[in-house]
């Protein structure tokens, strides 16, 4: 579900940016959404912590991978 502009930070090259949020798996976390700069997918909202987000980077990466 949307939930609004959501500011976004780059755990790989530390990018701030702004684009549009969307709920995790029916949770109350934002999906990370890719880096405009990079393309990293590790990024997390700034309301959140780094390591809430741990788990979600794994699981994508996992999945990303032939």
């Amino acid at each position: 579900m949307f939930s609004g502009m959501k500011k976004f930070r780059c755990d790989d090259c530390g990018n701030k940016f702004r684009v549009p949020g969307y709920e995790y798996c029916a949770t109350a976390l934002i999906a990370p959404e890719p880096c405009p700069r990079c393309g990293s997918r590790h990024t997390y909202v700034g309301m959140f912590s780094r390591s809430t987000y741990k788990s979600i980077w794994e699981a994508i990466d996992k999945s990303e991978k032939p």
